[in-house]
């Protein structure tokens, strides 16, 4: 009986003593001198119709603070125009921004078929000359398990205008 208890003793010793170093490692890739990446929008436009459907143009301009490099794997966003949810979507593999440096992604949207028709059709029937938009996105950081998330809002003009 001692020598059962001995061996559960030693292997739980033994787990407890596996996941802490795991856990080190783990914490060890988090990098304790990261700082959060500024994420603004540099642009939020229309673009031509492909069918019905309307398109947009939405371009991140992303500031890195820290001294390695961020490898963005992938983006994914919602954008609310008008406060009703029209474009959902993603992006993946996107140029990596260098350590204390700056860059952009350029996002290409479009809406579904039926809130393409909402949102022409409301348009219409208002005439506005700008529209509000809400912007959430999620950019994930490859390596460090990091997610960055964005919420801007802002208006642009359904001119026309680039």
């Amino acid at each position: 009986m001692r020598n059962i208890k001995n061996v559960i003793n030693s292997s739980a010793h033994s787990i407890i003593c596996l996941a802490l170093l795991l856990l080190a490692g783990a914490c060890g890739e988090l990098r304790p001198d990261y700082e959060t990446p500024t994420v603004n929008v540099s642009y939020f436009r229309p673009l031509s119709a492909q069918g019905i459907a309307p398109r947009f143009g939405i371009g991140l301009h992303i500031i890195n603070p820290n001294d390695f490099d961020l490898d963005i794997r992938g983006i994914s966003y919602t954008v609310s125009i008008q406060g009703q949810k029209i474009i959902v979507g993603v992006a993946r593999d996107l140029a990596p921004i260098a350590a204390y440096s700056e860059g952009n992604a350029d996002l290409l949207a479009s809406t579904d078929m039926i809130s393409g028709i909402r949102l022409i059709t409301g348009l219409m029937r208002e005439g506005r000359s700008s529209l509000t938009y809400k912007l959430d996105a999620k950019l994930d950081i490859r390596d460090f398990g990091r997610r960055v998330h964005v919420v801007r809002e802002g208006t642009f003009s359904f001119s026309g205008e680039k």
